[in-house]
């Protein structure tokens, strides 16, 4: 219980303050609480261009998987401003996003200071301060997510599940599920990625500001590791090879697709 109030107030206390060359903005507001200085972060889904249709096995991968998409849900966290004179805005939060619940589309960050920003990074997953068994309030979705303890706890990164067509012909499941693993050696493995985004500079100055930001699915798959689903089966989460695979491709995931004032 002790852990539970202190994560909870970690996650939803929203402070402003400086320390040396970093602002920290810890802050995830809902969508409908506009106030100058907002920057408005949409996450949106694209395979290669082409939209998100469930359960439709419409979809292929480098490694010629013919797939659907039932399940998409993970979370983004610490979120960096970074500007061109080399200091950075923290927002310490994180962002839960399910692509059947339409108000996880966006995060609504409050009181961005004004600033000339040459990029913004994230994290996909959760880090090892945040990711912490139980750490998140005991909501239905949140507990979905949790990760198993003797695998290294806390909570997925990812979840992303579908059917897909077998070598043989006949049709499976798949379970492209990421987060932290312990092996048998009891190495932990953190397996959460460091994203930067490309081309996403903006001036805040008195305004405010959205941005649309894009996972492409394919790129789970593609570089640098051609991933095979058929080698990997449906069951990867103690599968320390196929999180590598998964990390080191995931940090292609993400492309800006708009940035604008508003």
């Amino acid at each position: 219980m002790k852990s539970f109030n202190y994560w909870l107030a970690f996650f939803f206390i929203t402070t402003l303050y400086s320390c040396g060359e970093d602002t920290i903005v810890d802050s995830q507001q809902p969508t409908d609480s506009i106030t100058a200085n907002t920057l408005t972060i949409h996450f949106d889904h694209t395979v290669d261009g082409q939209g998100i249709i469930y359960n439709d096995i419409r979809y292929q991968n480098e490694a010629g998987n013919k797939y659907s998409i039932m399940t998409l849900r993970y979370f983004i966290s610490d979120i960096r401003l970074h500007s061109y004179s080399g200091s950075v805005v923290k927002i310490d939060t994180f962002h839960y996003r399910d692509i059947d619940i339409p108000e996880t589309r966006s995060l609504v960050v409050k009181d961005v200071p004004n600033g000339q920003y040459n990029y913004i990074s994230f994290i996909f997953g959760l880090d090892s301060i945040k990711n912490k068994d139980f750490a998140l309030p005991p909501t239905q979705d949140y507990n979905n997510m949790e990760w198993p303890i003797p695998m290294g706890g806390g909570y997925h990164y990812m979840k992303f599940e579908g059917r897909y067509i077998l070598a043989a012909g006949d049709t499976g499941s798949f379970n492209t599920h990421t987060g932290r693993l312990k092996t048998m050696d009891g190495k932990i493995h953190e397996n959460f990625i460091h994203i930067k985004l490309p081309y996403s500079a903006f001036e805040v100055k008195d305004d405010n500001w959205e941005m649309q930001v894009y996972m492409n699915l394919n790129e789970w798959y593609r570089n640098p590791h051609q991933y095979d689903i058929n080698n990997y089966g449906p069951a990867i989460m103690n599968n320390q090879q196929a999180q590598q695979q998964l990390k080191e491709n995931g940090a292609d995931a993400f492309s800006l697709g708009f940035i604008n004032r508003f």
